[in-house]
C-alpha cells in the first residue's frame, strides 16, 4: 500500500484549486451562492455514480476545512452542501439498488451498534427538550446540527466495509493529499506573515471570513497559527511512528511536517494530548518488552520533531525577502499555565456556571440550545462586544458540553462506544498488530484533546472514529493483505 501515490496529487490539485476558488469568492462574495449550487451538483453527480468519490470529497473537505466554510451564504455553507449532496446520492443509490449493500452485514456483526443507536436516541430527546424549554429554535439548530453529521456514517460503512485493498489505498492516498495541503498552507501562512509580504492583510481577513485559521500576534515576529483541522497533523505525529509503511521518506517527510504544523498551532490540548498519546504507547511497548520496536518508534518521533523545528525556522529564516526574526520565546510561553493568562481564566470562570446547570437536569440533559452566561476575559470575544458578560451554547469543556445538552445517559452511551473501539484495537495491539496500536492511541488523543477543545461533538473528531470504527471492522483481512504495516 502506498502512502503517496496518485490520489494524493490529485487530491491537492483540487484542494488548492477549491482554495484558489475560495480566495477570488472573497473579493467577488456575490457569486457564493452560484458557486454553491455548482459543487453541489457536481458532488451529488459525482456521488451518485460512484459513491467512493463523494465520500473522498467529504473527507477531504473535512481534513482542511476547519469550519467548512470555504465558501458559505447566510445558514449554508460548503460542509453542508456536501454532506447534503453525498447523503442524498446515497440513499437514492440504497433506493434505486433496494439494497442496504454492507450496511446490514455491518450492524449485525457489530456489539455496538446498540449504543450508538442509543446514543441518537438521546440526541433526539435532547432537539425535543430544546424545543419544551423553548429555546430559540436558531440557537437549537446552530448548537445541534453538526450532530447531522452522524449520518455520514451510512455512506462510510457502505463505501468502506468489506471494500477491496484498493479502496482503501485510495483513502490513504486522498488522506495523505489533504494533509500535505494543509501542511503546505500553514507554513505559507507563516512565511508570509514573518516576511510581512504586502497581502497579509486580505489574507488575514481571508482566513478570518472563511473560519479557516485564527492568526495571533506572539512574541517577537511570530504568529501563532492555529487551524481547527489542525486535529489532523497532531493525530498524524500520533499513529504515524508506529506504522511500517514501503515509502519509508514518505512517511519521514509527511511526519515532519506535520510535528512542524504541531507546534505551529501552539494549542496546549493538542501537545498535551500528543504527548499523553505518545507517552502511553512508549510504556505499552516497555511493559510488553518490545525493544527492538520501542527504538524504533522513540526514533520516528525524536527525528521528526527536531526536523519540524528546524522547518519551521528555516521557513522564517528564509532571507528574501527581510526575514522575520528567530524567536522560541512564544513557544516557551505556551509551555507556562499562567491562571491569569485571558484564556485560561475564562476557561475557568466558565466552569462554575456550567457545573451548575449540568445540575440542573443532569440525568436526561437540558437540551440543544442550553445557553451559559459568564464574564470572560478572552480578547476574542472582548473584541466583538463592549462587555465581559459572554453568553453562548459552545463550551471548550468538552465533556460537560455534551453532558449539559444530553444529559448523563447520553455521554455514557457515546463513551461506552469509544471505550470499546479503544479496548479492542488495544487487544490487537498487545496480539502484534501495530495499526491497531496506532488507531488506539489516535482515538486516545482525541479523548484527551476534547477535554479542553470540543472535537467529539463535531465533525472533525466524528470521522476520526468513524474511520476507526471502520477500520477496526476491516482489521483482520486487511492485515492479511498488508503484512508491511504489521510487527
Amino acid at each position: 500500500m502506498k502512502l503517496i501515490g496518485k490520489s494524493t496529487w490529485l487530491t491537492f490539485i483540487g484542494l488548492a484549486l477549491v482554495s484558489g476558488l475560495s480566495v477570488v469568492n472573497y473579493f467577488f462574495p456575490a457569486y457564493s451562492l452560484i458557486i454553491l449550487v455548482f459543487i453541489g451538483l457536481l458532488v451529488f453527480a459525482l456521488a451518485f455514480y460512484r459513491l467512493e468519490y463523494g465520500v473522498l470529497i467529504a473527507i477531504a473537505e473535512l481534513i482542511i476545512g476547519s469550519k467548512g466554510r470555504l465558501f458559505d451564504q447566510g445558514l449554508v455553507s460548503l460542509r453542508m452542501v456536501i454532506f447534503t449532496a453525498v447523503l442524498a446520492a446515497c440513499l437514492l443509490k440504497i433506493i434505486k439498488e433496494r439494497s442496504l449493500g454492507p450496511l446490514s452485514d455491518f450492524v449485525t456483526k457489530n456489539w455496538i451498534w446498540p449504543w450508538f443507536l442509543a446514543l441518537l436516541v438521546f440526541l433526539g430527546l435532547g432537539f425535543l427538550s430544546g424545543l419544551i424549554r423553548s429555546y430559540p429554535l436558531e440557537i437549537i439548530f446552530a448548537d445541534a446540527n453538526s450532530w447531522l453529521f452522524l449520518g455520514l456514517l451510512i455512506p462510510l460503512i457502505i463505501v468502506y466495509y468489506q471494500a477491496p485493498l484498493s479502496t482503501f489505498e485510495r483513502l490513504i492516498q486522498v488522506l495523505s493529499g489533504a494533509l500535505l495541503w494543509l501542511i503546505g498552507e500553514t507554513f505559507f501562512i507563516l512565511f508570509a506573515f514573518t516576511h510581512s509580504l504586502p497581502f497579509i492583510s486580505d489574507l488575514y481577513w481571508w482566513l478570518r471570513k472563511t473560519g479557516l485559521a485564527e492568526v495571533t500576534a506572539t512574541a517577537g515576529s511570530w504568529s501563532r497559527i492555529f487551524f481547527q483541522s489542525h486535529l489532523y497533523p497532531a493525530l498524524a505525529v500520533v499513529i504515524l511512528p508506529f506504522v511500517k509503511i514501503k515509502q519509508r521518506s514518505a512517511l519521514i517527510v509527511l511526519n515532519s511536517f506535520s510535528w512542524g504544523v504541531l507546534i505551529l498551532s501552539m494549542s496546549r490540548s493538542f501537545w498535551l494530548a500528543v504527548a499523553f498519546a505518545l507517552g502511553s504507547g512508549i510504556l505499552m511497548l516497555l511493559i510488553w518488552r518490545r525493544w527492538r520496536f520501542l527504538i524504533q518508534v522513540l526514533l520516528k518521533v525524536l527525528v521528526p520533531a527536531i526536523l519540524g523545528f528546524v522547518l519551521i525556522f528555516a521557513t522564517a529564516a528564509f532571507p528574501f525577502p527581510d526575514p522575520g526574526k528567530i524567536s522560541t520565546e512564544a513557544f516557551s510561553n505556551r509551555l507556562e499555565i499562567d491562571s491569569e493568562e485571558p484564556a485560561v481564566a475564562s476557561r475557568w470562570s466558565l466552569l462554575g456556571p456550567l457545573w451548575g446547570a449540568i445540575k440542573e437536569h443532569w440525568f436526561l440533559g437540558s437540551g440543544f440550545g442550553r445557553e451559559i452566561v459568564y464574564e470572560t476575559s478572552d480578547p476574542r470575544f472582548l473584541d466583538m462586544q463592549e462587555t465581559s458578560t459572554y453568553r453562548t451554547y459552545a463550551f471548550e469543556w468538552g465533556y460537560f458540553g455534551i453532558w449539559l445538552k444530553i444529559g448523563i445517559l447520553g455521554l455514557l452511551s457515546y463513551l461506552i462506544i469509544l471505550a470499546y473501539l479503544f479496548i479492542k484495537n488495544l487487544q490487537r495491539w498487545r496480539a502484534g498488530d501495530n495499526l491497531a496500536g496506532s488507531l488506539a492511541l489516535a482515538l486516545l488523543a482525541l479523548l484527551v484533546i476534547h477535554f479542553f477543545t470540543p472535537y467529539l461533538d463535531h465533525p472533525l473528531g466524528f470521522l476520526v472514529w468513524f474511520l476507526i470504527w471502520i477500520i477496526s471492522q476491516n482489521q483482520a483481512r486487511l492485515l492479511n493483505n498488508l503484512p508491511e504495516i504489521t510487527k
